[in-house]
């Protein structure tokens, strides 16, 4: 009748099933909405006040039941048809947001607008029932003189861009990537794990060479561990507000985005960064080079983890260990090898969290304790990521450097940190795990 399936179709059709907690989830966007989300729906004031108003909300929710069943008795029939008036606007409202909610992902507080005069009659109503005159007052003036001072305090920090400065923090890791004339010279992100839907948060410190005659877009892409993109922002430094043809040269300028992960992602691995410039008008994409003026097929930067869906792992034809524990916190629960020893599968079970990223070392000892072949590699998902109970498998390309001699030898494996060395305790000797003996036949 109102064309909302089409509109729906046009906007995009919502792809899950829509759930109780999809309903909260969405209730969230309407609530920052109804009481102060500024900007292209893109700015935030301060959490706490969020909280004042949800308190205020409930004052006024139970002050308008305890009102409406006073008045309902003694008032006159024009309050009570004004009070049913205003209660079926706010039931017609939800029922339609739900609906329309239900359908695509286009639901933003706007659709409150119609009905943000009742809303906000009735929530007066219940306030009036519990406050008095003057406290009614000390919050209006309260609330009047918080917002006149959003702008100043919200809203223009936000729009106001970023000032150069003289040296790189501290903080930043160093990197160097030169896009033309333009060059990262260091980021900073909080190196955690990620969720679908989390919002990875870069700052980027560029360093122009020169002053820049065009003004260059720029492309941020969350890639895993297969290469996948899941998730991208296109924009301009400093949300437009720190156009490249105005920078100074050899100036520094710390700029901080946001890049929103997919909502359906699948697997655990590390999470990296992608980092590029383009010409909008041309669309041609700026290549960079290295400090040696060398080409870089790609700019990535290590940010993290992601953990996506994955799949109940297959180890049917693993060959189970017993009592392989390191630094208390991951467990060897087994291991396959081909059959011509040369690759190596390791099923392993988090106890706990490491407290860093460990890689696992794979090493093929002769009778002397000679390494003839080794086969280390990190996992694909960063051990300082891992939590309890989470199962992963580990594959590792055994090199020879030369054909082994005909014999027995033995696998061991173990975990070490990749920058001191130190390795995870373990029972065994050497902090290593005997894995399997293999054997060698002379041609």
């Amino acid at each position: 009748l109102f064309g909302t399936t089409t509109m729906a179709l046009v906007a995009g059709p919502r792809l899950e099933p829509f759930s109780i907690n999809t309903l909260f989830a969405e209730f969230e966007g309407f609530r920052a909405a109804y009481w102060g989300w500024f900007g292209g729906v893109n700015i935030l004031t301060h959490p706490i006040y969020y909280r004042i108003m949800d308190i205020v909300t409930l004052i006024g929710v139970v002050g308008y039941i305890l009102y409406l069943r006073k008045r309902w008795r003694s008032g006159n029939s024009f309050q009570k048809s004004a009070n049913l008036t205003l209660l079926a606007m706010i039931i017609l409202a939800s029922i339609s947001i739900i609906n329309w909610t239900a359908q695509t992902y286009a639901s933003q507080g706007r659709l409150l607008f119609p009905f943000i005069a009742a809303i906000s009659t009735l929530l007066a109503l219940g306030l009036d029932y519990f406050l008095t005159p003057t406290a009614m007052k000390a919050g209006i003036t309260v609330l009047g003189l918080f917002a006149a001072l959003i702008p100043f305090t919200t809203i223009a920090p936000y729009y106001t861009p970023p000032q150069p400065i003289d040296n790189l923090p501290e903080s930043a890791t160093p990197v160097y990537a030169r896009y033309g004339d333009i060059a990262l010279i260091g980021y900073e992100a909080v190196d955690r794990r990620y969720e679908a839907g989390d919002m990875v948060e870069i700052r980027l410190y560029w360093q122009p060479m020169a002053t820049a005659t065009e003004d260059y877009s720029l492309f941020l892409h969350a890639v895993d561990g297969e290469g996948n993109v899941i998730g991208k922002i296109d924009t301009y430094p400093g949300r437009g507000l720190l156009r490249t043809s105005t920078w100074q040269a050899d100036a520094i300028y710390p700029d901080s985005y946001t890049i929103p992960l997919e909502e359906n992602i699948e697997g655990r691995s590390a999470l990296r960064v992608q980092v590029g410039w383009w010409d909008f008008e041309s669309g041609e994409y700026i290549l960079p080079v290295d400090a040696e003026d060398v080409p870089i097929d790609s700019v990535m930067l290590n940010v993290g983890g992601v953990a996506g869906e994955v799949s109940e792992l297959d180890t049917g034809e693993f060959t189970l260990v017993d009592n392989a524990h390191f630094g208390g916190v991951i467990q060897l629960k087994g291991y396959q090898l081909s059959e011509d020893n040369q690759t190596l599968w390791l099923w392993w079970q988090a106890t706990g969290t490491p407290d860093d990223h460990y890689t696992v070392f794979v090493q093929v000892l002769d009778e002397e304790n000679n390494i003839i072949g080794q086969g280390d590699a990190p996992p694909n998902f960063p051990t300082g990521y891992w939590r309890n109970g989470e199962q992963y498998i580990t594959q590792h390309a055994i090199q020879y450097p030369e054909t082994p001699p005909s014999g027995d030898y033995r696998i061991i494996t173990g975990w070490y940190h990749p920058v001191d060395w130190r390795r995870l305790s373990t029972d065994t000797p050497d902090a290593a795990y005997e894995v399997a003996h293999i054997t060698f036949s002379g041609s």
